[in-house]
């Protein structure tokens, strides 16, 4: 087990140094190549612990803790490995495309695939709505993006101005339910609940499901009806797989 460990390692530096036209890809591989060198070494440290103890009979409880360790080494590998696929991958969108060979509906695709990765690279995905930021639909991740903090820092006010020209731009229920989680969230419920009404009725279920929280707190009217209303639907648009 210590040698397949070892040996995985190894083949993960070399992979991480491999030759980059970037030079911030040269200074990522470095910082990868210092953490799997420290892994190597807390290998070893373990390793060593091991061959001192050698000949003595190792307790079950002993065993657990070595196998534990390889696991968690193994783990390790497996995320560090993943994260330098995913850097260079956003480095390749960002910087290998000077002269527009892809189009903007390439460059949104691709960072929409970043931004739901099995790990996602949130960073890279803005960079790439960013750059496609024309697109309505890049338009509306830029919205989520500032309203959650993916990427970027949180900036209320960029995500509604986003998130409206979204909303302008093409038909986004969506961008109706973001916005109303934002008035929401400030505590302005009558525009909330006017967000909420819009996207609701356009069949988002999760806005049906909002609205309908609002009718039963009395937000801006109290009705149970409503509410019921509202929650059918929702749970119809749910079993549909509506959006």
């Amino acid at each position: 087990m210590q040698n397949a460990v070892e040996k995985n390692i190894e083949v993960a530096k070399v992979e991480s140094t491999r030759p980059s036209t970037s030079q911030g890809q040269a200074v990522k591989a470095s910082r990868i190549n210092s953490g799997l060198s420290g892994v190597l070494d807390k290998f070893q440290s373990q390793a060593t612990i091991e061959r001192i103890d050698e000949g003595t009979t190792s307790t079950t409880e002993e065993e657990h803790d070595v196998a534990a360790t390889n696991n968690e080494l193994e783990s390790i590998l497996k995320v560090l490995n993943t994260r330098v696929d995913a850097y260079n991958l956003s480095v390749f969108q960002s910087k290998a495309n000077p002269a527009g060979k892809l189009s903007l509906r390439e460059i949104y695709l691709r960072g929409y695939s970043l931004f739901y990765a099995a790990i996602p690279d949130y960073a890279g995905a803005f960079d790439m709505f960013k750059e496609s930021k024309s697109l309505p639909e890049s338009k509306y991740f830029l919205g989520i993006c500032y309203t959650y903090g993916y990427g970027t820092s949180t900036d209320f006010s960029k995500a509604k101005a986003y998130l409206l020209n979204a909303w302008n731009a093409g038909t986004f229920p969506g961008a109706m339910l973001e916005l109303g989680r934002i008035y929401e969230f400030e505590k302005n419920m009558m525009e909330a609940f006017r967000y909420y009404l819009t996207a609701a009725a356009l069949g988002q279920a999760r806005a049906c499901e909002k609205l309908a929280e609002c009718y039963e707190r009395g937000d801006v009217v109290y009705d149970l009806e409503e509410a019921q209303h509202w929650r059918i639907k929702a749970d119809r648009l749910n079993f549909r797989g509506g959006p």
